[in-house]
């Protein structure tokens, strides 16, 4: 991969469109993207990146304003804060090195990535999990298309549009485990195509075949319809402050909402 000499600004998500907490309504960002992640800390500071629908694949950082290129190609990315997975069109694994400003290469061969909450989780092509322990990434049991996480909560689905919750409890090693649960994936009530998870998992967003966008109730344990229709989803934001959930839609479009 090529030196990367950009860094997108991190920024206040309260300060830039910011958008009425009761409305609730997602609000278009100017540019195209397929693939889109974010990152945030307990500042309210976050970090946005993006793969656009370009055959070279091209990465794209938020600055605040705007996404601006980034050296590099990837077909798909996952930010945590200020650290950024990607994989390219060999699934190829690539983590953002900011001291040398370039990516680096970590073995392992994935077809998606999830990182935050200082965690990162793959998918293989035969739909295998991994977890990555510092070094490697690790096989963990279970069959799944797409992956979220963020700090202790780890999100699936598998091919059949069933959602999966990886047990946390005590720490093996690196691996959550359950404690009074069987170890790996339990599954949760809902149908899903894509899922996103923030706010150190206190968050968690899906979109269902036809695009609608829900979330989770965890006094419920259901998944509740959020106006809007989406083909994407990326959730952000401090524990303590305010939420971002990104989104991209059949168009590319880019769509965002601030509660």
């Amino acid at each position: 991969m090529k030196r990367v000499s950009f860094w997108p600004t991190l920024v206040l998500l309260c300060s830039v469109m910011p958008i009425c907490a009761s409305a609730q309504s997602f609000s278009q960002v100017p540019g195209q993207l397929t693939s889109i992640s974010v990152g945030g800390d307990q500042t309210g500071a976050a970090g946005v990146w993006g793969i656009n629908k370009n055959i070279a694949q091209n990465i794209f950082g938020w600055d605040g304003m705007a996404f601006e290129n980034a050296p590099g190609n990837l077909t798909q990315i996952a930010v945590d804060i200020d650290t950024v997975w990607g994989i390219n069109a060999n699934g190829s694994v690539f983590k953002l090195d900011p001291a040398q400003g370039m990516f680096v290469q970590i073995p392992g061969t994935l077809s998606q990535i999830a990182a935050h909450g200082g965690a990162a989780w793959g998918i293989d092509a035969n739909q295998n999990v991994y977890f990555y322990d510092g070094t490697a990434f690790v096989q963990v049991p279970g069959k799944l298309t797409q992956i979220a996480v963020d700090g202790p909560a780890v999100w699936g689905i598998n091919a059949s549009q069933n959602v999966f919750l990886f047990q946390a409890g005590v720490t093996e090693g690196s691996i959550i485990i359950g404690t009074n649960v069987k170890r790996g994936f339990q599954q949760i009530p809902g149908s899903l195509t894509a899922i996103a998870v923030g706010n150190l998992g206190t968050e968690v967003w899906g979109i269902d075949a036809n695009q609608n966008v829900f979330r989770f109730d965890a006094t419920s344990q259901t998944f509740v319809n959020v106006p809007g229709k989406l083909t994407s989803i990326a959730v952000g934001g401090p524990l303590l402050g305010p939420l971002s959930v990104w989104g991209i839609t059949a168009n590319q479009n880019i769509f965002r909402l601030v509660f």
